[in-house]
């Protein structure tokens, strides 16, 4: 059996392999979310920020959440806002 970091060449296939994972586990999942709200000058709009995957478990007693962010690296800001959405 190969390594997993041979196997996935680019971020995106990371967040597939993720997805994919959860959903073996009976888990419900949304991909690639965003945020974006318009400039302030009505110029267009931005990416706030985007959660590569969002894994929900149901039962009787309610609704489990997790959030997965799939970087190599990331500065403060991306934590910072991660935290803040989690």
């Amino acid at each position: 059996m190969e390594p997993i970091g041979e196997l996935i060449n680019n971020g995106r296939e990371l967040e597939l392999l993720v997805a994919s994972f959860f959903q073996a586990y009976q888990y419900y999942v949304d991909s690639n979310l965003k945020w974006i709200e318009d400039n302030i000058d009505s110029t267009g709009s931005v990416d706030i920020l985007e959660i590569d995957v969002l894994a929900k478990t149901f039962s009787v007693s309610g609704v489990k959440s997790t959030l997965i962010e799939c970087k190599r690296g990331c500065v403060f800001n991306d934590i910072f806002k991660f935290v803040g959405v989690a």
